[in-house]
């Protein structure tokens, strides 16, 4: 059990550094695309070798059309959506913004389920999404503008509207892929289905961005080792140490533990890139954690799993 813990807690700690990386990788000069190009063909590469030496191939019946398109449907279109809307985000406002406005993608997938798959709502499920929308308005300094007690730029107070919109965009892109994963994913073996989503949008990078003039390998030897570590430690090794955590503690476990990744994202930018956060802000992210918790916690155990 304590081994499932750390392979989910090393998970978060990946995924939570990426927005780091990222940053880092455009101040090497390396555009959305290539970056993204990069990342997914490094990792998909990656992802095929895992998935050859589990010793655990998947069926002939997981290669049937039936099975491989929504798969391929959701690399093409959720995968490239969130990704592109979450890079672009980053390239426009901070790490910690962007990180905590990611998270409220499971209040949102709480309401697309009730939209959909007509989940009840609860007065808790309410009451978390209540929370969670707080949170956000207070992580955009919402509160602070209105009382006429704006920060002077040093924190997170002056926020680009257009990266805001890019971070809620890759949010809502999320929930939706989310909720099209549990259909189309079932039965199969997490690391066979992303190596073909990961597949799906290195191949629509490669193409979207070359017909587009957009990619351009020739970047620097720091550039691209900021890309390859987004692929190989924030994407192949993060996506890879959650599936072994999660065969170990559950999903409902290995869900609150992941709620460490915005923390690791605002602490890693407050050293490494300097980006402060006011006070406000600070409670915005604990309500969007809490509300998070609260979702997973109390939720009952047949749906915590499904």
């Amino acid at each position: 059990m304590r081994r499932g813990v750390l392979f989910v807690v090393a998970s978060a700690a990946l995924f939570g550094v990426m927005p780091i990386l990222i940053k880092l990788a455009y101040g090497e000069g390396v555009n959305t695309k290539t970056l993204l190009a990069l990342r997914f063909s490094i990792a998909a590469v990656g992802m095929w070798l895992v998935w050859a030496l589990q010793r655990r191939g998947a069926s002939k019946w997981s290669f049937r059309p039936g099975v491989l398109l929504p798969l391929v449907g959701m690399g093409a279109l959720g995968y490239v959506g969130q990704s592109f809307s979450y890079f672009t985000a980053l390239g426009i406002i901070s790490a910690s913004a962007t990180g905590l406005l990611l998270y409220t993608y499971p209040t949102l997938v709480t309401l697309l389920a009730w939209l959909f798959f007509r989940e009840r709502l609860t007065p808790l499920k309410l009451g978390s999404l209540a929370l969670a929308s707080i949170g956000a308005l207070m992580v955009l300094g919402i509160f602070s503008r209105l009382l006429g007690l704006e920060s002077d730029g040093g924190t997170l107070g002056a926020l680009d509207p257009t990266g805001v919109a890019w971070a809620l965009a890759a949010a809502g892109i999320y929930s939706a892929y989310i909720i099209a994963g549990t259909r189309f994913t079932a039965g199969l073996s997490p690391i066979f289905a992303s190596a073909i989503i990961i597949t799906t949008a290195a191949v629509v990078y490669l193409v979207w961005g070359g017909l587009a003039g957009d990619l351009h390998f020739a970047v620097t030897p720091l550039g691209l080792l900021w890309a390859a570590a987004i692929a190989l430690l924030s994407t192949l090794l993060a996506i890879s140490t959650f599936f072994a955590g999660l065969s170990i503690v559950g999903p409902s476990t290995a869900s609150i533990i992941s709620t460490a990744e915005p923390s690791v994202t605002v602490g890693l930018a407050a050293l490494v890139l300097h980006e402060s956060i006011s006070g406000e802000q600070v409670l915005g992210g604990i309500l969007i954690l809490a509300a998070v918790l609260t979702l997973q916690w109390r939720t009952p155990r047949q749906q915590r799993d499904a």
